[in-house]
């Protein structure tokens, strides 16, 4: 995991974002809610990108009264479906 960090600091500063948001929430992942303006802020996505994710059902959302929310967990289960494995995993295989 550590040479993840080294090789993409953004993914690291990713992971440091969204624990920084659960722990000021002070709940599990499964508990904080992000509605599509925090989303889009967190992932640093448009809106018409997390709009797109939505329509190919990349990611689990919710809707209420117009308004679109996302669970922490559901964001955190997107990232680690498309992460990249790196050198290092590959030549395990």
């Amino acid at each position: 995991m550590s040479q993840l960090y080294s090789r993409n600091p953004e993914f690291k500063q990713l992971l440091l974002d969204i624990e920084e948001i659960q722990s000021k929430a002070h709940r599990n992942a499964n508990e904080v809610i992000l509605d599509d303006f925090e989303l889009c802020k967190l992932l640093k996505i448009s809106k018409r990108k997390s709009a797109e994710l939505r329509s190919k059902r990349e990611i689990r959302y919710y809707k209420s009264g117009g308004k679109v929310y996302y669970f922490l967990s559901d964001v955190l289960e997107y990232i680690r479906r498309n992460a990249v494995p790196s050198v290092y995993e590959l030549s395990k295989l």
